[in-house]
């Protein structure tokens, strides 16, 4: 298959930050230069764009955790909250749904981790060449 137009995108935000991060190495943004440490709470996001369909895709790791270091705490209740908020979300989208509906599932399920979603959350639509976002 010969594709016309495509395009890939990645960005990389840690700890506190929510916002897609993906400065260039020659930047002067001093995130630019940023090690990742253990135990670092990293969130990789993936966009593709492949002759107009478009889509995005993103994890949640913490630098350093494995079966021997399991994630615990906070974090651990931070990324939990998060994967079943999502869930809840891709559940919740449906025919006849209104966008508050996801945004009340996504803030009754992160409560369960004594969790708050982050002010502004939103849906995005996509649509042939783009992906728009609508502020819910």
């Amino acid at each position: 298959m010969k594709y016309t137009n495509s395009s890939i995108g990645i960005w990389i935000s840690n700890n506190y930050n929510d916002d897609n991060n993906g400065p260039l190495i020659t930047s002067s943004d001093p995130q630019a230069t940023q090690s990742l440490a253990k135990g670092d709470v990293v969130k990789i996001q993936l966009g593709a764009h492949i002759d107009g369909f478009a889509a995005i895709s993103a994890e949640t790791i913490v630098v350093g955790a494995s079966a021997a270091d399991p994630v615990t705490g906070r974090q651990a209740d931070v990324i939990k909250a998060a994967w079943t908020a999502a869930e809840v979300a891709m559940r919740l989208v449906k025919v006849g749904h209104k966008n508050w509906a996801v945004t009340e599932g996504i803030a009754k399920t992160v409560q369960t981790w004594g969790c708050k979603p982050v002010e502004g959350t939103s849906i995005s639509f996509c649509s042939f060449f783009g992906i728009d976002v609508l502020i819910v």
